[in-house]
């Protein structure tokens, strides 16, 4: 409840001292001068009545420099308020007495605001207090009362609804714009905005829908929302094990790192069963990965074993992409090319039998039973061929000495 008070009254000397004395000004017949008069009064009663009805909780002060009527902006009070209606948005009919400039990098927008609602109430904007804080230090108020601000792409469209909060209380949040109007109640210093909304982000990620989370955790990352980063990959690492493929790709790239090395994760799935994923996101995500999210991505440390369906595709794309030193880098342990060639002759029935002799095997490396699935060999250069085929033959040797 607005603790305005409505019947305060408003003296016709402290309306009159607000003409600056520079400005002279003919003085009118007394009675056309009581008509003004009363209609100044009529109009300031508007006002303190719009901002009560919008949560308004300040007593109001008859000396406060914001009742002052400057010459420059007296035509803002000629105009009639219209109730019930975007006054924000209306400058002809707002009475504005700030215009609040949005820019995005390409264009701008000027919403034409009250400081009476603006600073004043539970919803009031602590960072438009400092403003206009500044603003009457400057004490310039040749243009009236105007502040640019620069905003992310994703969040300008969503100010209407910011100024729908602070104004009129209302606030319809989706998964939509959740993370945006959270945004902006941090940006503005709007307390109870910045409440409501992570209660309902917290709400929505407790049900644990898997799309909700990445999608909360791409907005976050593109507006630097940390703590929401977090949250959601926290989510991502407890339910690691039960996400497809096609979910993952919706994780940003940079970030994929940083999952598939917690400890969690790696207790929680194989070696393989990482490298396989990792593999499949390089190869159906748009995104480019850079060496170092790369080098991240498929240290020893994280990758001590590759899937061996993936084992060839590791070599032949970390060659071309990267180039031969990414491949026999051991900073990180075991080289790639040492972790992929023990993968590839692990399976060694696939490089050294005959596809007859081998019908039984369904990991055969030359012969693939489902698309893509595996890749023959002769894609690597020669050497690395003869070299893969050395390995397995000692391998597929020391394994028939130990059979009994």
């Amino acid at each position: 409840m607005s603790s305005f008070n409505n019947n305060s009254s408003y003296s016709s000397a402290s309306t009159v001292t607000t003409i600056e004395e520079d400005d002279k000004i003919p003085s009118p017949p007394r009675s056309r001068f009581k008509e003004a008069e009363e209609m100044i009064k009529r109009k300031l009663e508007i006002i303190v009545n719009a901002a009560t009805k919008c949560g308004g909780q300040r007593q109001y002060d008859q000396t406060s420099p914001t009742t002052i009527l400057k010459k420059e902006n007296i035509r803002h009070y000629g105009e009639k308020l219209s109730s019930g209606t975007n006054t924000w948005s209306q400058p002809s009919t707002s009475l504005s007495d700030w215009k609040l400039i949005v820019c995005d990098g390409t264009s701008k927008k000027i919403y034409n605001i009250h400081k009476q609602i603006v600073l004043y109430g539970p919803r009031r904007s602590l960072f438009l207090v400092q403003q206009f804080q500044k603003f009457q230090q400057s004490n310039n108020w040749t243009n009236g009362v105007k502040t640019e601000i620069a905003l992310p792409n994703s969040v300008v469209d969503y100010v209407p609804q910011l100024f729908h909060y602070i104004y009129d209380s209302q606030l319809d949040l989706s998964t939509r714009n959740a993370v945006a109007m959270k945004y902006l109640g941090k940006y503005f210093q709007i307390k109870e905005l910045t409440s409501l909304t992570t209660k309902y982000i917290n709400q929505q990620l407790v049900s644990g829908n898997i799309t909700f989370v990445i999608q909360y955790l791409n907005e976050a990352e593109s507006l630097k929302d940390r703590e929401l980063v977090q949250q959601t990959m926290n989510i991502l690492i407890t339910k690691i094990e039960s996400l497809t493929e096609d979910q993952m790709l919706g994780i940003p790239i940079h970030l994929l790192p940083q999952l598939m090395s917690n400890p969690q994760v790696l207790s929680k799935v194989t070696s393989e069963w990482r490298s396989a994923r990792i593999a499949f996101y390089i190869q159906n995500s748009n995104s480019k990965i850079s060496d170092e999210t790369f080098f991240f991505l498929t240290h020893a440390k994280v990758l001590p074993k590759i899937e061996p369906n993936k084992a060839i595709w590791y070599i032949e794309y970390t060659m071309d992409t990267f180039g031969k030193n990414m491949l026999l880098d051991d900073s990180m342990g075991d080289t790639m090319k040492q972790r992929c060639i023990h993968a590839v002759v692990s399976r060694w029935h696939g490089l050294l039998l005959s596809s007859e002799q081998n019908d039984c095997h369904e990991d055969r490396l030359f012969v693939a039973k489902k698309p893509n699935h595996f890749q023959p060999l002769k894609v690597l250069p020669p050497d690395m061929q003869i070299e893969i085929l050395q390995e397995a033959l000692v391998y597929a040797s020391a394994q028939q000495q130990s059979q009994p």
